[in-house]
């Protein structure tokens, strides 16, 4: 073969023309269901992530929190993380105690 690799994916068994017209259109492997994948590799990304980014500072009774990547809370630092919804900046009230972080 002479050419370029976007994806590449292993099925158990064939799949049919209209999954084969899916793929070719842009849809993700993971998205086939008539057919089991055995192993998919994205080679989309390049394999490296930029590393998120994060600033905070207080604004009156708020602090705005201005960040790239998903923005995650947690009551402890250990966690358990959960994503906050919403884009850069967020801007949250300034009250209690509350731990945040940038994530991919």
């Amino acid at each position: 073969m002479h050419g370029m690799i976007d994806d590449f994916a292993v099925f158990s068994t064939e799949i049919n023309a209209a999954n084969a017209v899916k793929l070719a259109t842009g849809s993700s492997p993971k998205e086939i269901t008539d057919a089991t994948l055995i192993a998919y590799w994205d080679f989309n990304d390049g394999g490296v992530k930029p590393t998120p980014t994060i600033s905070i500072e207080r604004s009156g009774a708020n602090v705005v929190i201005t960040f790239t990547g998903t923005l995650q809370s947690a009551d402890s630092v250990t966690g358990p993380w959960t994503d906050v919804p919403g884009a850069s900046p967020a801007t949250i009230p300034a009250q209690g105690i509350k731990f945040y972080r940038a994530a991919n």
